[in-house]
């Protein structure tokens, strides 16, 4: 769905926003960043208009744009040919994803809560932090259904939700943090992951679709929260590639193939060590569309299903350090 607010109808534009947050009521209206896809799927505006871009705001669901509200009014509010390139990179948009997102795709799975007892020391929490912080609500569910049934692991499917400041983050051994855009920690929540890290906790993050403000932001964030220690290449021969599952070549998106030049790459994480043992794994490249089973078309990331099997290797290495 597309809003435009004719010669910038405030009326208009409130009334979409109002609408939508009924229809959408657990996802926000975000502007979107100049990265989204959008902006350069057919035409790079960005390149082509250095005067700038055209503000609009969007709701996001599960990596993909739903809605979209122009408040300006890209209809007669702009330049006809910067209009009719939005509305090209519109259509692409909207056409790529409804080539690549099939039903048939996407294998049917049952997410449950069992009433088994877990191990305690599986539990994840999913960090909370500014921007868009979870992009994927499924993926850790399927993640973990996988894994349970790979090495019959019982875990919980059941994923809290926390802030860095929260009390009980010491009682989450395993974190994950994800989103696509910028973030900054305030001095608290530097602390706490510091402390959580140097404690024994053990975080995995990854940049979602391989969006570059996540990746850029939190390398900036892991720099100030662990001064001392740098995001450093896992090994090929480390057990995150081998155990319990061999990872050694995986395929990739489109667009990350056009960057690399190549279709099919050797896994990539990198990672920071405390005490001996990973208390930090990060993956640059996207990885929870593909627990999902529905890659982003427009993503830097992996696609296949030996993101599965290397996601699972990365909860084994939690429950084993």
């Amino acid at each position: 769905m597309v809003f435009d607010a004719g010669l910038g109808s405030k009326p208009f534009y409130d009334s979409a926003r109002r609408e939508l947050g009924i229809i959408f009521r657990d996802f926000s209206l975000d502007r979107l960043d100049p990265a989204h896809p959008v902006f350069w799927s057919y035409y790079d505006l960005a390149k082509e208009n250095p005067s700038g871009l055209p503000i609009l705001e969007g709701i996001t669901v599960r990596c993909r744009t739903v809605a979209l509200v122009s408040r300006a009014g890209v209809v007669t509010g702009r330049r006809s040919e910067d209009s009719v390139r939005l509305g090209v990179n519109v259509a692409s948009y909207v056409i790529a994803w409804r080539g690549w997102v099939k039903p048939e795709r996407i294998p049917a799975v049952e997410i449950q809560e069992s009433k088994k007892a877990y191990f305690d020391r599986l539990r994840i929490g999913q960090v909370i932090v500014g921007g868009d912080w979870k992009p994927r609500p499924f993926a850790l569910p399927m993640l973990l259904q996988t894994f349970s049934r790979k090495t019959s692991v019982p875990v919980q499917s059941a994923i809290r939700e926390v802030r860095l400041t929260d009390p009980g983050l010491f009682d989450l051994p395993f974190l994950y943090l994800s989103g696509h855009e910028g973030f900054r920690l305030t001095k608290a929540e530097l602390y706490a992951l510091s402390k959580y890290l140097e404690s024994g906790g053990f975080l995995f993050a990854e940049a979602c679709c391989g969006r570059r403000e996540f990746d850029q932001a939190f390398r900036i964030e892991l720099q100030r929260v662990l001064p001392d220690s740098l995001l450093t290449p896992v090994s090929p021969d480390d057990s995150l590639f081998t155990e319990p599952n061999r990872v050694k070549r995986m395929t990739v998106t489109p667009l990350l193939s056009g960057q690399l030049g190549r279709s099919v790459i050797e896994p990539r994480l990198e990672g920071v060590k405390l005490h001996g043992h990973y208390a930090v794994v990060y993956s640059p490249y996207g990885m929870a569309g593909c627990w999902e089973m529905s890659q982003n078309p427009y993503a830097l990331g992996y696609n296949d299903n030996e993101a599965i099997r290397l996601g699972q290797n990365i909860l084994m290495y939690a429950v084993t350090y």
